[in-house]
């Protein structure tokens, strides 16, 4: 493969990695804001029953287990970003430097 088209493919890899790791990094705070009124707290779509008087209740908060991303999603959000990161320093490294006029460096 073309090392600039290479890198380019990396790039575009890297940004959805990105988005996906932040995505859930920002589902897994909001989890973490409404976790903090915990006595008002109800999980919704799940098979854990919580008291009436906590529905009932204008103040409450709730969160949808079917929302809420796993530890796990998260670890391998973070693994494949990392791992992409390294990828796209190792496709640049590739690019003759006189190929690299017009392309941005990897940060």
């Amino acid at each position: 493969m073309d090392p600039v088209a290479e890198y380019q493919s990396a790039l575009t890899a890297l940004q959805a990695a990105e988005s996906n790791a932040e995505s859930i990094a920002k589902s897994i705070a909001a989890v973490g804001i409404k976790a903090s009124h915990w006595k008002t707290l109800m999980i919704s779509n799940t098979d854990v029953r919580f008291p009436m008087e906590i529905g009932l209740n204008p103040q409450h908060v709730s969160i949808d287990f079917n929302q809420w991303p796993s530890i796990s999603e998260f670890r391998d959000a973070l693994q494949t970003y990392h791992d992409l990161r390294s990828e796209i320093k190792n496709a640049w490294s590739r690019i003759p430097a006189d190929r690299r006029v017009g392309l941005s460096a990897p940060s």
